[in-house]
């Protein structure tokens, strides 16, 4: 399981991929709710106006299986899900 800040550095690590780009700037979070929430969620959002954005952002619907049935979720409520940490003790995941 992932923890809060390895999924919202997933989501930037999968934007930077899918969009061919070696970083992410404010403006990108008008081209994915995903990214918005993640960004707002790392505090990588400066401007006052980009952070009221990203706070209205709830991001795409994510299938969520668990053991009673599957479930679509908007990628807030899924990172309001994961644990903040999960192995304080060198753990490490690499995208």
């Amino acid at each position: 399981m992932l923890t809060k800040k390895e999924f919202c550095e997933y989501i930037i690590y999968d934007f930077k991929r899918s969009e061919k780009v070696k970083s992410v700037t404010e403006n990108d979070i008008l081209k994915s709710s995903s990214l918005a929430v993640a960004m707002e969620y790392l505090g990588l959002i400066e401007n006052k106006e980009m952070q009221d954005y990203a706070a209205s952002r709830a991001g795409c619907q994510i299938l969520f299986a668990d053991k009673q049935e599957p479930k679509m979720l908007t990628t807030r409520e899924l990172l309001n899900m994961l644990p903040d940490d999960i192995n304080p003790q060198g753990r490490k995941v690499v995208f």
